[in-house]
């Protein structure tokens, strides 16, 4: 566990800061949501089991008093026809069942049937009737008047013929035929049967019955909102213990089948256990006055699934109280690191050379510290962008003051060799030759000054080494011989001055100046693009010089007249950079050729690098 804490610890150092912010947010948060959320859920589950309980508990009470309403109201519209004087008096009457014509059947009809309807009217669940004698022609009409031996039939009659002529009434379930209704269906229905007593006409009469019944389904709607459970039962029994009505008669059915189900009142919430079905929570109701009880049976199983919806809740809360901190988290971290992202991308630029303020539009300010650190970059950022703009035009103007010196430290040298030879060849030729002289040495002199400048073209360059060795070749009687192989196109291209003279100097004084046996000195100057570059070529066919020599020259600790060598170069990487300059091949007794590498510039370029 401890290894487990550190490599947790190593890994969330390792992170970005944004998605440290966004754990150190979030987590902490959801943590707290989760705990709070287990500590409450006990208490939940309780108080909404014990809510469950008050509402089932509650909707028990109402349908059974919805039951016992629809039962008085029954007991009450029967005292109404057994009450009613118009009924009594008709049926009073002396021909009640001796054969009497049909028109005054059919007047003693319409009499009760008027008296009948009045009643049904205002109690429109119920239907009422009375069991006439078979012989009238209206005792078939089954509307309001129902013939006497469908009672009769019944395998109960005695039972019920005793009881009423007790003076009671009682509940019998009957299943009749409405002919009456558009659609012929068998309707089962719950009937509360009494009698009407006829006045005393001198001679004995038995009483007809009366019935007020309801449909089963009536009961059945008040006991299916009752049953809130998919697997539980509520059903509803007379006063005899006999089966009226139940929310699911297949369950009912089933269970009844299983083991039988209570028929005593045993109180609330009692637990029954069942064979087949398991333990039920058992609720019982007396209907008042009536004698009908109401039972409800609540599988244990279904009722503890209740807690469930509380986990559903509280998971469904979490989730979104998640969803939420996750969400902001994500904005505050998203907030935060923006700038600092934004001001760690503009260092990475600075280090890369590109100066660049942050922009404060796109992060509005809110005085906090990282507004500080923005206006400390920027203030470091333009004092830097300044600090290396006036190094740089330092930097230039010792360029060019150094490019200068070296180029003024070359010109005495040649003047002074130049002179002396115009002198000689004054007092050999008693001036024969000297015009051709001064010529090339003005044109000589008057490239190398170049006004002042150090760009010139690369086709002046080429004059400029044209007029030494015409100069030279006075001095060796025209033994150096010059060759130049340069492409027009590379000649309109610009290069500092004074940057072949140097070479071909060297080839004609370390060959056949230094070695009578050399008769001649050929000179080769050829040139080619390389890429954006100009690479020049200096070939003589002198004594050549030895590996070793050659980077004494080149780093200046060669101390003869290798100097001119090392100004050039010195020139070359001072202006164009490190990668340009010169080298050098060469082989002792073969020649020496050496490479002069520029890039490829216009003479405005060069003049723009070099200010």
């Amino acid at each position: 566990m401890k290894n487990l804490f550190a490599e947790l610890k190593v890994n969330y150092k390792s992170l970005p800061l944004k998605k440290k912010l966004f754990y150190s947010y979030s987590v902490p948060i959801v943590c707290i949501c989760m705990i709070l959320c287990m500590g409450f859920y006990p208490f939940f589950s309780l108080y909404y089991k014990r809510q469950f309980r008050h509402i089932q508990t509650q909707s028990c009470v109402q349908a059974v008093n919805f039951i016992s309403q629809y039962i008085s109201n029954m007991y009450y519209i029967s005292s109404l026809i057994e009450n009613n004087a118009a009924v009594t008096a008709v049926i009073s009457g002396k021909g009640l069942s001796d054969g009497r014509a049909l028109d005054e059947q059919y007047r003693e009809f319409w009499k009760l049937n008027t008296e009948l309807q009045k009643i049904s009217v205002t109690n429109s669940i119920y239907r009422i009737g009375i069991y006439m004698p078979d012989d009238l022609v209206y005792a078939n009409n089954y509307y309001y008047f129902y013939p006497e031996s469908t009672l009769e039939e019944r395998p109960d009659f005695e039972d019920i013929k005793r009881k009423l002529n007790a003076g009671n009434k009682l509940f019998v379930s009957l299943s009749e035929i409405f002919s009456y209704s558009p659609v012929i269906s068998m309707d089962e229905h719950i009937a509360l049967l009494g009698t009407i007593q006829t006045a005393d006409t001198g001679r004995p009469r038995k009483p007809l019955i009366t019935k007020v019944e309801i449909s089963v389904s009536e009961f059945e709607k008040i006991l299916q909102k009752v049953n809130t459970t998919s697997r539980g039962i509520v059903y509803l029994l007379d006063s005899e213990g006999r089966f009226i009505a139940a929310s699911d008669q297949a369950v009912y059915g089933k269970m009844q089948k299983s083991g039988g189900l209570p028929t005593a009142k045993e109180g609330l919430w009692t637990v029954q256990n069942f064979s087949e079905s398991g333990k039920h929570y058992m609720l019982s109701y007396d209907i008042p006055k009536y004698g009908w009880k109401m039972f409800c049976l609540i599988p244990v199983s279904e009722y503890r699934k209740q807690s469930s919806v509380i986990i559903l809740l509280i998971l469904l809360v979490l989730v979104l109280l998640s969803g939420a901190v996750l969400a902001v988290s994500y904005a505050l971290s998203s907030f935060y690191t923006k700038r600092l992202t934004a001001l760690g991308r503009n260092m990475s630029e600075l280090g890369s050379g590109k100066f660049k303020t942050l922009d404060f539009s796109a992060s509005p300010q809110s005085g906090d510290e990282i507004d500080g650190i923005y206006r400390n970059f920027n203030y470091m950022a333009e004092e830097l962008q300044r600090l290396m703009e006036e190094h740089f035009r330092q930097g230039k103007s010792v360029v060019t003051a150094e490019l200068r010196a070296l180029q003024s430290q070359i010109n005495p040298h040649f003047l002074y060799n130049t002179l002396d030879l115009i002198n000689w060849e004054a007092m050999k030729y008693k001036a024969g030759n000297i015009s051709e002289i001064a010529q090339n040495l003005g044109q000589f002199y008057r490239i190398s000054l170049n006004h002042g400048k150090a760009a010139i073209l690369i086709r002046k360059e080429l004059k400029h080494v044209e007029s030494y060795v015409n100069i030279e070749n006075a001095h060796f009687d025209g033994a150096v011989h010059l060759e130049i192989i340069v492409p027009e196109e590379i000649q309109a291209y610009a290069c500092l001055g004074i940057i072949l003279q140097p070479f071909v100097e060297n080839s004609i004084v370390h060959g056949i100046a230094e070695h009578p046996a050399i008769k001649e000195c050929s000179i080769c100057i050829s040139a080619e693009f390389d890429g954006n570059d100009i690479v020049f070529d200096i070939r003589d066919n002198g004594p050549g010089i030895s590996s070793e020599r050659r980077q004494q020259i080149l780093d200046n600790t060669f101390s003869s007249s290798g100097y001119g060598v090392q100004n050039i170069n010195s020139r070359l990487k001072l202006c164009y950079g490190d990668s340009y300059g010169v080298s050098f091949d060469s082989t002792p007794g073969k020649g020496t050729i050496v490479h002069v590498r520029i890039p490829a510039l216009t003479l405005e370029q060069l003049e723009e690098r070099l200010q």
